[in-house]
């Protein structure tokens, strides 16, 4: 990384290790500020427990938890969508996604371990995976031309739960 670029890295990562310093509402303001879907962000942070919220990896902690919440409800939607499906077609995607969802939420799992250790590399690399877990079902529905994705709604916010934690665990490794 040439200097000017170090710089410029550099100066706002300081602003945020300054803003972080305040309050757990700033704390979460300020992280949030760094993700694509801040409103999101700001939601599924506050909902975690006070003493997780004190330092980035607790809230990199309740924003992988958040996202796992998501891919175990819609797991379970899947799967009540799956028993009542008749249309062949709409069975096979609903199969596919359910195992898709069912490996996202080991590979979030994997992401809270990898990040208890500080493998910040690996926490993206399972996060990454999971997202991709939720673009293969989105994508499963549109092999039928005309056919609309009834997951579309949660694969989305999935995914942005996903990119939030994306967000966070590129401040914590300074990225």
């Amino acid at each position: 990384m040439d200097p000017f670029s170090r710089f410029f890295f550099l100066i706002p990562l300081a602003l945020f290790i300054v803003a972080v310093n305040g309050s757990e509402k700033d704390i979460i303001t300020t992280t949030c500020a760094m993700s694509t879907y801040k409103e999101l962000c700001i939601k599924s942070l506050q909902s975690g427990p006070a003493n997780e919220q004190t330092d980035l990896s607790g809230l990199a902690t309740i924003a992988i938890k958040a996202a796992i919440r998501r891919a175990t409800k819609t797991s379970k939607q899947v799967n009540e969508l799956l028993n009542a499906a008749t249309d062949p077609f709409e069975q096979e995607v609903l199969k596919e996604c359910a195992e898709n969802y069912m490996d996202a939420v080991d590979q979030l799992d994997d992401s809270l371990a990898a990040l208890d250790s500080k493998g910040y590399d690996d926490v993206k690399a399972w996060v990454q995976a999971a997202m991709t877990d939720a673009d293969s079902c989105e994508d499963g529905f549109s092999d039928k031309p005309g056919y609309v994705s009834i997951l579309s709604k949660r694969n989305t916010n999935f995914s942005h739960l996903c990119s939030n934690v994306l967000a966070i665990v590129n401040l914590l490794s300074g990225v």
